[in-house]
């Protein structure tokens, strides 16, 4: 085997000659395990190796900008049409200080005249001396001029030599930030953006001394806002250029020449203008693998021919890895000198689902698979025939390994056995089988599972691998959706996070229409007063809320004006009603409006004259039963209202409809909790 290698190896080699090279290694790797080589010779071996595998890896490039006059630009296109909302992704790493407040990434695009200041285009990305990221929006005033402002920025600082990921985006209502898929902030804006015919600029501005001074490798433009987990499933992997929504993609490909391609279905293609090519010693990433499935439905993730939709782990312990190979309908991982694993590049629940698969170990002794899987917003290791072939269990719970754990389960494996394993995460409990038997039942709330240190997140979100000079097989794997179970009767869900107005959406149109600035800070979800003489600031709840049968509960403070401050609008069966919270001339009226068509204090509605001050926080609890709606403030019962013979009904206005919504009226309020939970039948 040794001597097939040894004839193949060549100073120069082409592809097809490296993909030989490699499968002779391999063979040469399963063959040498049964008998003593020569250190000089294993040495010769993992340069050969190396010399192979850096032909075949793809080559990943990006365009060096002088901090001066280098720019790419873009010709404005019909397609860039913003109006509606957008998203900007760009992936930039600075070199040197910013040396002006007016450093530009990417914008579309900032000029001056002489009439004063004038913004075009809708965006910019701008580096501060500080080198703090601030995303900004170009917005339409009303004498016909232009203004703009921060649009998510929050504080993040960006370190020199450092490879980052930024994206900003604008619904029509909020903008939000990211940095690397963390939001770095949010700006409820309300502001129509502008949009005009300007050109499209790449490492600066269009004025002079905006040149930014650094690398960028990709930038993307979408008509539409992301979300936050839209942005993070798809920041690392290729697009295939169709995406809903997508206007603009420029991947940095090339390697070289003056012309920088749109992969996006406008191909609207970019001049570059003194930046140059930079070759950047990484793999770039894989074309995301679409895999459309419902709830319930098993989806294949493995062709059983190619590994598309895989990539190559190459950190810590895969430093040293094997080329996995397809054969027969399998998956080999062959025995190399680290860990060898692939991780799949598209979408994966974080909860709930169930993963399934068919492993078998090809050297007895070995691990059959080890599978990196996600569980909420972590991370764990499920080791199927880990520690010699001996046990299953989950690296890491409570900070101990599979070995060392609550989750430990001895079990043999024999070599050259395919095993069925089925792997299930829920908002409750991991579970596990192996042949239909049950090795695996861990509560999630007991206990912490993470990762251990080694490198293993190169994987993430989803990965299989095997240990150091492991070899084994994999087939069949596939993934499902579950549909979330419902929680029970009598549990709070909370509808707020405290990070971020996900789940809500700010109301515009009626009453609203002057609404003040809607953000969330610290913790804390603010409305702003408003402008004009009557006003009022709200935000609706978009996701699935209970008809009937529940209780709802806000705690929320008036820390500006002297009227509502946490006005409830809530449904009842197949109609809606309002509660009014600190409403009328003095501020200090709590009763239910649209009953009947009455106003709160007209009979028969139910009400209270409730000293809210200032400055003071109020938990206001309502409670919608078959019989009536009861009504609590700081857990003191203040009155209920009989349902049997009344109407209950709001007309007109964005909230003239079924839905739960919170709002103030000529007054701030300040929100820390918003829960609702279901009542037993």
């Amino acid at each position: 085997a040794w001597q097939e290698v040894q004839a193949a190896a060549k100073p120069k080699l082409t592809k097809a000659d490296a993909q030989r090279l490699l499968a002779l290694l391999d063979a040469f790797d399963r063959a040498s395990t049964r008998t003593n080589v020569a250190a000089a010779v294993r040495t010769k071996a993992d340069e050969l190796r190396a010399q192979a595998e850096g032909l075949l890896r793809p080559k990943a490039y990006a365009l060096q900008f002088d901090g001066k006059d280098a720019e790419v630009l873009i010709p404005h296109v019909a397609a860039y049409d913003f109006s509606k909302g957008f998203t900007v992704e760009v992936r930039m790493l600075a070199q040197e200080e910013p040396q002006t407040q007016r450093t530009i990434v990417t914008d579309g695009a900032v000029r001056r005249v002489p009439a004063g200041t004038y913004f075009g285009g809708t965006f910019f990305l701008r580096l501060t001396p500080t080198r703090r990221l601030s995303p900004m929006l170009v917005w339409d005033l009303a004498d016909g001029r232009t203004g703009a402002g921060g649009c998510g920025g929050g504080n993040a600082v960006a370190e020199l030599g450092r490879w980052y990921h930024v994206a900003f985006n604008y619904d029509g209502r909020v903008g939000r930030g990211y940095l690397d898929a963390e939001m770095m902030g949010e700006r409820a804006l309300a502001v129509r953006p502008h949009t005009d015919t300007l050109p499209i600029h790449i490492g600066k501005g269009a004025e002079q001394g905006t040149g930014f001074n650094g690398l960028i490798r990709e930038l993307r433009l979408w008509t539409i806002a992301r979300s936050e987990d839209e942005i993070r499933a798809a920041k690392d992997v290729k697009l295939r250029g169709d995406e809903p929504g997508l206007v603009g993609y420029w991947d940095f490909s090339e390697g070289e020449g003056d012309v920088l391609h749109d992969r996006s279905a406008v191909r609207n293609h970019g001049a570059i203008k003194g930046a140059k090519w930079v070759t950047l010693d990484e793999t770039p990433p894989r074309t995301r693998p679409v895999v459309e499935a419902g709830a319930g439905e098993w989806a294949s993730l493995f062709d059983g021919k190619t590994l598309d939709g895989w990539w190559l782990g190459a950190d810590g312990l895969f430093a040293q890895h094997g080329q996995p190979t397809v054969a027969d309908g399998r998956i080999v991982f062959p025995p190399a000198p680290g860990s060898t694993g692939i991780g799949w590049t598209g979408g994966v629940p974080k909860e709930p689902y169930e993963l399934a698969l068919e492993a078998m170990s090809l050297k007895a002794g070995k691990d059959v698979c080890n599978v990196v899987f996600p569980v909420g917003d972590s991370h764990c290791i499920l080791a199927v025939g880990g520690w010699g072939g001996k046990l299953v269990g989950l690296s890491m719970c409570d900070g101990k390994d599979a070995n060392n754990n609550v989750t430990k389960r001895p079990m043999a494996f024999a070599a050259d056995r395919w095993y069925r394993v089925r792997l299930r995460v829920t908002g409750e409990k991991v579970e596990a089988w192996i042949d239909d038997e049950a090795v695996l039942d861990l509560p999630r709330a007991d206990h912490k599972l993470n990762l251990p240190f080694g490198g293993y997140g190169c994987l993430k979100p989803l990965g299989v691998f095997t240990s150091q000079n492991g070899n084994a097989a994999v087939r069949n794997i596939r993934l499902r959706r579950l549909e979330p179970a419902a929680p029970p009767a009598g549990e709070w869900i909370a509808l707020f996070d405290g990070k971020g107005l996900e789940g809500w959406k700010v109301l515009e149109d009626g009453a609203f229409q002057n609404h003040g600035q809607v953000h969330v800070r610290d913790g804390f979800l603010r409305m702003e007063i408003g402008r004009g003489a009557r006003f009022s600031t709200g935000i609706e709840y978009t996701g699935e809320f209970p008809a009937d049968n529940y209780e709802v509960e806000v705690e929320a403070m008036r820390p500006g004006g002297n009227l509502d401050f946490a006005n409830l609008v809530f449904p009842i069966g197949d109609e809606h009603c309002a509660l009014i919270v600190g409403g009328h001339i003095q501020g200090n009226l709590l009763g239910f409006r649209s009953i009947d068509g009455r106003e709160p204090w007209e009979p028969p509605n139910k009400h209270k004259w409730y000293p809210f001050k200032r400055g003071t926080w109020y938990r206001i609890r309502l409670r919608v039963d078959p019989e009536a709606l009861t009504v609590w403030v700081d857990d003191e019962e203040q009155f209920a209202m009989p349902r049997a013979g009344h109407r209950f009904n709001i007309t007109g206005g964005p909230l003239a409809k079924p839905t739960f919504g919170v709002s103030a009226y000529t007054s701030a309020s300040t929100i820390r909790s918003i829960r609702v939970r279901k009542l037993a039948p």
